[in-house]
């Protein structure tokens, strides 16, 4: 068969795979489990059937090219993986920073379980859990991909458990507050940006890419068309929504709807002015995604099914 089950030095019960080559020469290897010893020995067995195990053994035992480090798969990930099957790739990008920068220079074949739990320490050290979490998911899948690739034979993150997370209990802003974080606001374009969020629940990111095609002023309707979930959403505008995007400046040329007035460039980031109109405001706990928690509950209570 070619896999048996074998004890390791530390006394661990493993796949361990066996095949000779034609040569004499033995392949040896630590598995998974008996799914990948079964798809790796078919590989050999097919490649010496059809004369090619040569090419087959020395992709096996090189360490050079099909080795990449971490970084630099990580670009094919996001080229080849992330800007192919997911609808919002920017997502997993801002995931993907951290493990560029904390494991880009171990390469993937030499990657374990250790690693993982290393930059999960040291990440705990800037963010919450739930933010190394989903890093650790992105990182698992990008390894999976590698499987995929057939860069790895197994993947090294498989069963590797998550960090415990905090339950905290989700605080709705209530009426009088939302609209206490509203008026606190010091810029106009910041301001209209805040309410068109607590009016329609888009998420932040969201509400920095809308561009004017995607406004209905007659219909009354903002069209959300690169949804999470891969389908468009239609929010109807509340006449504030309305009036607000109505007194914003419109530059020829520039489809943003959020522009900075002083050079007509659209804003990245609302984050500093949220900031000052939030502590101003006694609301420090708040975050944009309150907004959208907000709406949604406005739209319960008022009997609307989301």
């Amino acid at each position: 068969m070619g896999f048996k089950k074998v004890k390791d030095h530390a006394g661990r019960t493993r796949i361990e795979l066996s095949k000779y080559w034609p040569d004499r020469t033995r392949y040896r290897r630590y598995v998974l489990n008996p799914t990948v010893a079964k798809k790796v020995t078919a590989r050999i067995d097919e490649a010496i059937a059809m004369g090619t195990w040569r090419e087959l053994k020395e992709e096996f035992s090189r360490n050079g090219g099909d080795d990449p480090k971490i970084a630099d798969f990580a670009e094919v990930y996001f080229k080849e993986y992330c800007c192919v099957r997911n609808s919002r790739p920017d997502f997993k990008e801002h995931a993907i920073k951290p493990i560029v920068r904390l494991l880009g220079s171990v390469s993937l074949k030499s990657f374990k379980r250790k690693h993982a739990h290393e930059f999960a320490e040291k990440l705990l050290n800037d963010v919450e859990p739930a933010t190394v979490n989903r890093s650790l998911a992105v990182l698992k899948n990008m390894l999976g991909f590698a499987v995929d690739k057939e860069y790895l034979i197994a993947n090294p993150l498989a069963r590797f458990k998550l960090l415990p997370e905090e339950q905290r209990p989700t605080r709705i802003l209530s009426l009088e507050e939302y609209w206490r974080l509203i008026a606190s606001h010091d810029d106009p374009v910041a301001v209209a940006y805040a309410a068109v969020l607590g009016e329609t629940a888009i998420r932040k990111s969201e509400g920095i890419r809308l561009t004017w095609s995607f406004i209905d002023f007659q219909q009354r309707l903002l069209t959300v068309e690169r949804s999470k979930n891969r389908k468009p959403r239609y929010i109807p505008l509340s006449d504030f929504a309305l009036g607000m995007l109505g007194s914003l400046p419109r530059l020829d040329g520039c489809p943003a709807v959020f522009i900075r007035a002083e050079n007509g460039t659209p804003w990245h980031s609302f984050q500093g002015p949220f900031n000052r109109a939030k502590e101003k405001a006694g609301l420090g706990w708040v975050g944009f995604h309150d907004l959208r928690h907000f709406r949604a509950s406005q739209w319960v209570m008022q009997g609307v099914d989301i």
